[in-house]
């Protein structure tokens, strides 16, 4: 209560004194960051830099990416390492691209995949936070990293997660295998 009571007392302030700023929420927790930023964003010009703001240049990467492929952002893949603010909005970021190239919202968030400290985001597991479930497809589970791009194929993956050394030689690797050209971005 009285973090949010301070935050409440900012963003009117911030608007009393800077009529018209935007407020950018920066590295707030998961669990905060999503829910302040639905509270807000309606009252306030705001963005979470985390969220959206990660999104947005890795989103136009995979724009420039795909100039180079010469494939459409409708055929795309995408397997996220890390499933927290950043991985949900690259792929809230991705779903909305693809559709807007043709893809129904279902099957454009089919298509977008996350792989946290568990393993595979996946429908059956039950321990899953709000902001990964519209991610968590049917699929049996899978253990790590490598598995999950030998099991999904994805076109793309994009690194957003905390743990360092993860792209490793053979995930580099099986990317090459099923990918004339493979995305490999780190958010």
């Amino acid at each position: 209560a009285a973090y949010d009571a301070l935050v409440d007392e900012f963003v009117a302030a911030a608007g009393r004194v800077f009529p018209g700023a935007i407020i950018q929420f920066e590295d707030f927790a998961n669990h905060n960051a999503f829910r302040l930023l639905r509270k807000y964003r309606n009252r306030v010009c705001c963005f979470n830099d985390d969220i959206q703001g990660t999104a947005s240049v890795t989103v136009a990467g995979i724009f420039s990416a795909l100039r180079v492929t010469q494939k459409r952002m409708a055929e795309q893949t995408f397997l996220c390492l890390g499933a927290g603010e950043a991985a949900t909005g690259i792929s809230d970021l991705l779903a909305s691209a693809m559709v807007a190239d043709g893809l129904t919202p279902e099957q454009a968030r089919g298509r977008c995949w996350m792989v946290d400290s568990k393993g595979l985001v996946v429908a059956s597991r039950h321990d899953l936070a709000e902001h990964k479930k519209a991610y968590a497809h049917p699929h049996e589970p899978v253990a790590d990293f490598l598995g999950a791009v030998k099991a999904l194929q994805p076109t793309a993956i994009i690194g957003v997660g905390a743990t360092p050394g993860m792209f490793t030689k053979e995930v580099i690797e099986e990317m090459t295998r099923c990918n004339e050209r493979p995305i490999i971005s780190s958010g």
